[in-house]
C-alpha cells in the first residue's frame, strides 16, 4: 500500500505524505521517465484502485446506520420490485449506462433460469400480471415467471395456476417456459420438495446474496438491499 501511494502521488504531483527522501536526483528521473512511458499501463490500474476505495467509503457509510428504505419497505410487493430492478439491468442496453449493475442483472437473471451460459440479448419485465408476481420474457424464446415470498408460503394452488396460465398464454409463441420459486424467509424442506415437484426452481436468501455479495459499485438500492 505505501508503495501504490508513492507511485501514485508521483504521478498526481502531490505530496505522498510519507516524508520520503530524494536520495538520488536521477533515480527520480528514471522514475518520472519510466511512469511516463508506461503510464497506459498505469492508469486503468489507478482507477480500479479508486473504484475499490470508493466502494469501501460507501460500505463504511453504510456501517454507520444510515437510513435503509427497506427497514420501511418490507412486503412482498416492495421485493418484487427490487427483483423486477435488478432483471431489468440484465438488458444489454445498459451496459452502456452502468457496466457493473448490468452484469449484477445478468447474474441474477441466470441464477434466476438456471443457465450460467444464458445468452442475453433482451429483456422485458413486469409484476402482478394475473397475480404472478413477476414476469420476464427474454430475448424471443423464453418466459420465466417467479413466485417471489418473504415470510409467506405458497396456497390455493397458485403455483399449478400460473403454469397454465403461462401454457396457454404462451404455447407457439415462446418454447422455453421456466417456472421459479424465490423464498427470502425460512421455508420446510418438506414444502420445497412439493414445489420441486410441480417443476418450479427454487432460490433462497443464501443463493441470492451470493449474488450480491459480487456487485462492487455504488448503487444505493442494491446496496440496502442486500
Amino acid at each position: 500500500l505505501d508503495l501504490a501511494k508513492l507511485v501514485v502521488a508521483n504521478i498526481c504531483g502531490v505530496d505522498s505524505g510519507m516524508e520520503e527522501k530524494t536520495v538520488e536526483n536521477q533515480d527520480i528521473l528514471f522514475l518520472k521517465d519510466y511512469l511516463k512511458d508506461n503510464m497506459s499501463l498505469y492508469l486503468p490500474r489507478i482507477q480500479k484502485l479508486k473504484e475499490i476505495l470508493n466502494y469501501s467509503e460507501t460500505i463504511v457509510e453504510s456501517e454507520k446506520k444510515a437510513p435503509n428504505i427497506f427497514s420501511f419497505a418490507t412486503s412482498e410487493l416492495s421485493q418484487d420490485a427490487m427483483f423486477a430492478y435488478l432483471i431489468k439491468w440484465a438488458d444489454p442496453h445498459n451496459m452502456d449506462i452502468d457496466k457493473e449493475m448490468c452484469q449484477l442483472g445478468q447474474s441474477f437473471l441466470k441464477l434466476l433460469t438456471s443457465s450460467e451460459n444464458l445468452i442475453i440479448d433482451s429483456v422485458e419485465v413486469g409484476s402482478q400480471w394475473r397475480k404472478i408476481d413477476i414476469w420476464v420474457e427474454i430475448n424471443n424464446d423464453t418466459i420465466l415467471i417467479i413466485e417471489d415470498k418473504t415470510n409467506t408460503s405458497i396456497h390455493d394452488n397458485q403455483l399449478d395456476r400460473y403454469r397454465a396460465i403461462i401454457e396457454d398464454e404462451y404455447n407457439g409463441k415462446r418454447n422455453i417456459q421456466l417456472f421459479t420459486y424465490v423464498k427470502t424467509g425460512n421455508e420446510p424442506k418438506a414444502v420445497l420438495e412439493e414445489i420441486k415437484k410441480k417443476g418450479y426452481k427454487t432460490i433462497n436468501r443464501a443463493q441470492i446474496l451470493a449474488i450480491l455479495n459480487t456487485y462492487r459499485g455504488n448503487n444505493p438500492i442494491v446496496l440496502n438491499y442486500k
